[in-house]
């Protein structure tokens, strides 16, 4: 420990996050070393590990970002969390847009090539169904 101040990131806790945050570039991207990633997060190892390493996996993140140099500058826009959209749309179950032989939406059984079979909603199959035997 250098200084008066007390590191929030331990040096081991440091080595492991360098060693993801490299491995987290693009595949096109300047690749970072380990060395210049322990380097940055040195300027920063005041500060809670969690924010650190959130803020250098976006950085990583960013084919753009040609040295890891910017981990050390929380003043940076890889510092605030991005606001996201929904990678898809939750759809309420409804058994009746849901076949009842594959148990798929009509969707994914109607497009499916491999499904042999037309979609039938699950009600109409259950109301066909026969009762199981009584056991003895």
């Amino acid at each position: 420990m250098d200084g008066w101040i007390q590191p929030m990131i331990e040096k081991r806790e440091a080595e492991a996050l360098a060693l993801v945050v490299a491995a987290c570039r693009p595949a096109k991207a300047t690749r970072w070393d380990q060395a210049g990633v322990m380097a940055a997060l040195a300027k920063v190892r005041h500060l809670a590990l969690a924010d650190v390493a959130m803020a250098a996996i976006r950085a990583a993140a960013d084919s753009t970002v040609k040295t890891p140099g910017v981990l050390g500058n929380p003043t940076t826009h890889h510092w605030r969390e991005k606001v996201t959209e929904p990678t898809s749309t939750f759809e309420p179950y409804d058994v009746a847009k849901v076949c009842g032989i594959c148990d798929q939406p009509r969707r994914r059984c109607t497009t499916n090539p491999h499904s042999g079979h037309d979609f039938i909603p699950k009600p109409a199959v259950l109301a066909n169904a026969k009762p199981r035997p009584e056991m003895p």
